[in-house]
């Protein structure tokens, strides 16, 4: 009986000292701290990235300043300047520089037009006569070569066609010249032979050369040159070059200076080889027909 009533009393004494749990309001109060805390949080990240952004425009503000300033530059000088250095250009040039147009060459005349008629005619007939009795064995050649398709008549017929173009004039060599470089026209072995007719032009002898400076100068070559080689450099389809040295006294009436001023004597002499003057006088007009 004592033992419950001492148990009693500890509980009321345990109940009257028992701490009480917290209420409403002290969990309001602490949720608005937290929310007024968050708030401040904010704010102040908020605070942080406007104070952040302000002053990275404030940094980039000055490189815009100055691209667009050097881009301005850029374009003045560049366009405006250059269009009135133009205009500036046109205007002089327009006012006070003018340029003469060339005059028009004359049209070439052959010294054979003025010729009489009696010798036009005679020399045409002549001209045409020579080529046909030089073409004719060519001709037969080839018809013979169609025929038979003999590799012994073919190379026959190479040599003899070499042959009739060198002695045909500056003309016909110039048309073998220019066969020989076209491979898609003419077969290897033609090509082959016409190409000797790039390198290897008969010369005219040296009697032709020392008549022809007679006739020209009316004076003989020791008259006129110190040397005169005798074996032409090279020869062509229409001359050939000799070298030679001047004497002073025409070398000072030529009047040629090297670039320190001194008198050129060595020089090289032109010659044109004969029959050549006749043979383009009838030979180019037949060239498109051949």
């Amino acid at each position: 009986m004592m033992s419950r009533i001492c148990l009693r009393q500890f509980s009321r004494v345990q109940s009257s000292l028992r701490i009480p749990r917290p209420t409403v309001a002290f969990r309001r109060s602490y949720s608005s701290s937290k929310d007024h805390h968050q708030h401040h949080k904010k704010n102040s990240s908020s605070s942080s990235s406007s104070s952040s952004s302000s002053s990275s425009s404030t940094t980039y503000l000055p490189w815009i300043i100055l691209t667009g300033s050097g881009c301005g530059a850029c374009y003045y000088y560049y366009v405006i300047r250059t269009k009135a250095a133009l205009e500036a250009i046109k205007r002089t040039t327009s006012t006070s520089v003018v340029i003469p147009t060339p005059p028009e060459p004359a049209p070439f005349k052959h010294p054979y037009d003025d010729a009489s008629v009696f010798f036009r005619w005679f020399f045409s007939i002549k001209r045409c006569f020579y080529l046909i009795c030089l073409f004719t064995p060519v001709t037969i050649l080839s018809l013979i070569l169609y025929l038979t398709e003999s590799p012994t008549i073919r190379k026959y017929w190479v040599d003899t066609l070499i042959y009739t173009i060198r002695k045909g004039g500056c003309a016909f060599q110039k048309i073998g010249q220019y066969l020989s470089m076209r491979y898609d026209m003419v077969p290897p072995d033609v090509i082959a032979a016409l190409s000797t007719l790039r390198d290897d032009v008969p010369a005219h002898s040296f009697s032709f050369t020392r008549s022809t400076i007679r006739k020209a100068f009316g004076h003989e070559i020791e008259d006129i040159f110190e040397s005169f080689e005798h074996d032409p450099i090279a020869s062509g389809t229409v001359a050939q070059v000799y070298r030679a040295k001047l004497n002073e006294k025409y070398a000072e009436k030529a009047a040629i200076y090297d670039k320190s001023g001194h008198v050129v004597r060595e020089v090289a002499v032109k010659i044109r080889h004969p029959h050549v003057l006749g043979d383009t006088w009838l030979d180019i007009p037949l060239v498109p027909i051949t």
